[in-house]
């Protein structure tokens, strides 16, 4: 399973975890997506993904800060919802 959150970053899953991998590019120019870290459920991809985004996120104030962790939240609940109302049978409000 492949689920692309966003143009950076994707979460996949083979047989045995879930993957968080990040979209690179090679010295020689050749693009790829690259596992970058690894979790035992979706959920937990899910947070660890969250977690790395609001670390990296280049701000200058709280304010910034939590208006730019709301867009993360946003982002990854939009690009997750579809799998997640599979997954658990429930329809989630948007």
């Amino acid at each position: 399973m492949f689920l692309q959150i966003n143009d950076s970053y994707a979460i996949e899953a083979d047989a045995h975890s879930w993957a968080v991998s990040r979209y690179m590019r090679t010295l020689k120019k050749e693009k790829h997506w690259k596992q970058i870290a690894w979790y035992s459920t979706l959920e937990n991809a899910a947070n660890g993904l969250l977690q790395r985004s609001i670390r990296c996120l280049e701000v200058d104030s709280l304010a910034d800060a939590i208006k730019g962790t709301e867009e993360l939240v946003k982002e990854l609940v939009t690009a997750l919802t579809p799998i997640l109302e599979l997954q658990y049978n429930v329809k989630i409000k948007k």
